[in-house]
């Protein structure tokens, strides 16, 4: 249900804001920098080895901060280095700039609480991803869980749609987000349903994401700008550590509205020159990013015909064009800091020429998904094409009950590219001869993200949390479907397939039955050899 108050928390790669959310209000971004709304997501050491976040971290010597700690989450990296060469726990570096935003929150009196509290988290990331940052949030001070974990392009689609709500509209149709931060460009093709005085309702067709965004931009800039001082007779490799790249973030920001800039890199122990630098030359640096991010779009559009395509196999999705995958798009947003970069809004306008294009929600474009997440809408309804569950065999053996993960929450179903070679797109768990026992029987289980058991109801009949799978000689099999369809195999090769027409979010302890489908006659998926199956399916 809709809460009458709201915080929401966007820990960003560059930048990390809070805001605070009262029915019948737009949320107003809460200031936390010292002299700024947002604080930035830096972790270094000072002098004692003591380590520093958010402002007290920038007012360290370049070559002692650490930026873009969370896109440790995003590469599974455990261990990040300063410019000096000193090694940092990455969860010491996360877990302390989220202590840093929420102690100023609660200083500034916000009320910080599982009821309220929303946290945003990359559209891309894993279950296991998403556990790692619930932990290091918790351990914070941030008590958020992942009933409370929304992904950033649902949130900045919430915010456009409450703010064309204001202007007593209703919306219907597909809205594409791009949301190109600091560390991760994510992209997800939303379905929206939101009339005037109800809560919207919005079902993610299709995201997928890359690890880069502005931080890959920084880093093209300041190669350029390397070279240039490197002709003029500098020694760049010994000039600061970060000194070259710092200024490249400046001259980016000041490209984003001016067509040339003169670079200073400034380096207190040295007189450098100046460098010129353009618009144009800029664009040219950031010309391969955009050709992967136009690839990423049109992975998204083709997976959103997978997604409730029933009948449509990715062969014939292959053939689609792009004005054929476009067709549906009636709306664009562009959110992030990187949105501001006028060559992204040029690239979306020529992939889907004519498509009203939005660029803000009301607030700054970085300020849009920390104000989704401080709307006091009811989440409840949003609904994922990865389901936020697990499914789990569960047996017994030797008297002993066990388990084994079939399908771990938030996972991707497939890669994106897969659905360029294959013929058929599903997520398969087929167990190794001799792992299960040859007879009694077995249960397969779902779970939500937090652990909590899910009611099932199949056929109008409630079920005890299970559906029960006859073991035999032959490993049972499970394949679950972007499309909802979920099938077993027992270990007497009999099948049974159901559907769930929408994976719902569950929010809270009382949530709802998963209802299931059953299928009649419905094709037997094809389940692949041991010998030519493909690793990536298993678990």
């Amino acid at each position: 249900m809709s809460s009458t108050r709201s915080v929401g928390v966007d820990f960003g790669t560059t930048t990390s804001l809070v805001s605070e959310g009262v029915v019948g209000r737009q949320p107003v971004v809460f200031p936390l920098g010292r002299t700024t709304s947002w604080l930035p997501s830096l972790v270094g050491l000072d002098a004692d080895d003591s380590m520093r976040c958010g402002d007290a971290a920038s007012d360290l010597p370049l070559d002692r901060v650490k930026r873009s700690v969370k896109r440790c989450i995003t590469r599974n990296e455990v261990t990040v280095t300063l410019g000096d060469g000193t090694p940092l726990a990455a969860d010491d570096g996360i877990r302390g700039v989220l202590a840093a935003v929420a102690l100023e929150a609660r200083t500034g009196g916000l009320a910080l609480s599982a009821e309220t509290t929303r946290l945003g988290c990359p559209a891309m990331w894993t279950g296991s991803q998403r556990q790692r940052l619930l932990r290091l949030a918790g351990e914070a001070g941030l008590p958020v869980t992942d009933h409370t974990l929304i992904d950033e392009p649902v949130a900045a689609g919430v915010a456009w749609v409450q703010q064309q709500q204001t202007r007593a509209r209703d919306v219907m149709g597909k809205l594409l987000v791009v949301d190109m931060g600091g560390g991760t460009l994510d992209v997800a093709l939303l379905d929206v349903h939101a009339e005037i005085g109800l809560d919207p309702e919005i079902s993610v067709l299709s995201s997928w994401g890359l690890d880069e965004a502005g931080d890959a931009l920084d880093e093209a800039v300041a190669k350029d700008l390397s070279d240039d001082l490197a002709a003029q007779g500098v020694d760049v490799a010994d000039l600061l550590p970060g000194a070259v790249l710092q200024a490249a973030r400046e001259a980016k920001l000041q490209l984003t509205h001016d067509l040339d800039t003169v670079v200073a890199v400034r380096d207190p122990r040295v007189s450098l020159p100046q460098v010129a630098y353009s618009r144009e030359r800029m664009e040219a640096a950031f010309a391969p990013q955009l050709r992967r991010a136009e690839g990423l779009i049109r992975d998204v559009l083709r997976g959103a015909h997978v997604t409730y395509a029933e009948q449509r196999r990715p062969s014939e999705i292959r053939k689609l064009q792009m004005e054929d995958l476009v067709a549906d798009v009636d709306f664009v947003l562009l959110v992030g800091g990187m949105s501001r970069v006028p060559a992204v809004a040029a690239m979306v306008e020529r992939l889907i020429p004519g498509v009203d294009l939005y660029t803000d929600v009301g607030v700054p474009a970085d300020e849009a998904i920390v104000a989704g997440l401080g709307e006091t809408v009811a989440y409840e309804r949003v609904n994922l094409h990865r389901p936020p569950f697990s499914f789990v065999f569960e047996y017994v053996a030797d008297g002993v009950r066990r388990s084994v993960p079939v399908y771990d929450a938030y996972e991707p179903f497939y890669e994106s590219w897969w659905a360029m070679q294959r013929n058929e797109l599903y997520h398969e768990w087929r167990p190794a001869c001799g792992a299960l026992p040859e007879g009694g029987e077995g249960w397969l289980r779902i779970y939500t993200a937090g652990g909590e058991p899910v009611s099932l109801q199949i056929a109008g009949e409630s079920e005890p949390g299970a559906v029960k799978v006859q073991l035999g000689h032959v490993p049972p099999a499970v394949t679950i479907r972007p499309d909802g369809r979920v099938g077993i195999q027992d270990g007497r090769r009999h099948h049974v397939a159901f559907r769930i027409p929408r994976w719902p979010v569950i929010r809270g302890a009382d949530y709802p039955i998963l209802v299931l489908q059953r299928v009649e006659n419905a094709r037997r998926p094809t389940i692949s050899k041991p010998w030519d199956r493909d690793p990536l399916f298993m678990h």
